[in-house]
């Protein structure tokens, strides 16, 4: 199911399940009563997506609470089995896991699996980049690649850089919490970021498709944008900072060296 920006109340069932669309933004999900067991029920999944330019928040069957930022998507069982909460993302997902000691909650993207009891942590694993980067916001994380018994921890305030072409453990640093969380709460943050990363980021959220006119230029970004910003203005506060010109054409963003 791709979300979009449907209008407040049921959004969509099927058979036994009902999505629906609070006035916040949020996805209701709601497990009707039914004649199968549990362990049945978990054998079905859901999967759902946003677009580029698209956010939505939704509740798992546990209570767990996820952001999806545009472009990603969350695959979850209807019912999760006894002894596990296991769901499988691919973009960029912002979880608030509901606490349950007996049920570990575990996170596939792309190589990577992580394990937590009940914390708050952000994944970004876009298929267009090298790298998943996962940075823990509170509690505790445990991470490691698939079908590997070798495991990291996180704690509070540090992100953990994992290589998707290498076979090496993932590089654990200090992350800039207000950054990394700025698209949950609605805004866009640099901070001394490349250049090709924040036209990454405009991609996905504008729908945009981005074109180098002569050689891409080395620049680095700092300040604060406001995610309700149209395109245009978005463009114009980094023209601002100088070096760099921007033209449009249909939905082509066309990016231009300042010499």
């Amino acid at each position: 199911m791709v979300l979009d920006a449907a209008a407040n109340g049921k959004l969509a069932q099927r058979k036994d399940i009902n999505f629906s669309n609070t006035r916040d933004g949020q996805l209701a999900y709601n497990k009707q009563k039914n004649t199968l067991s549990d362990n049945v029920e978990a054998l079905k999944y859901n999967t759902l997506s946003t677009p580029k330019g698209g956010q939505y928040r939704i509740i798992l069957p546990d209570g767990t609470k996820v952001w999806l930022n545009a472009a990603s998507s969350i695959r979850f069982p209807t019912t999760f089995l006894p002894g596990e909460r296991k769901v499988t993302i691919s973009g960029e997902v912002y979880f608030e896991v509901a606490k349950n000691k007996h049920q570990p909650f575990r996170v596939i993207a792309d190589q990577q699996m992580l394990e937590v009891l009940g914390t708050k942590f952000n994944i970004n694993a876009y298929a267009d980049q090298q790298q998943i980067n996962t940075t823990l916001a509170e509690g505790s994380v445990k991470l490691g690649r698939l079908k590997s018994s070798n495991y990291q921890f996180l704690k509070p305030g540090e992100q953990a850089q994992m290589n998707t072409k290498e076979q090496s453990p993932a590089k654990i640093s200090t992350a800039d919490l207000e950054e990394v969380l700025a698209w949950k709460n609605d805004a866009f943050v640099f901070n001394n970021t490349p250049i090709n990363e924040v036209m990454k980021q405009m991609e996905r959220w504008y729908n945009v498709e981005l074109v180098y006119k002569g050689a891409a230029p080395n620049l680095y970004f700092t300040g604060v944008i406001p995610r309700e910003s149209n395109l245009s203005t978005f463009l114009r506060v980094l023209e601002g900072t100088g070096g760099v010109k921007f033209g449009i054409e249909q939905n082509k963003v066309i990016i231009q060296k300042i010499k």
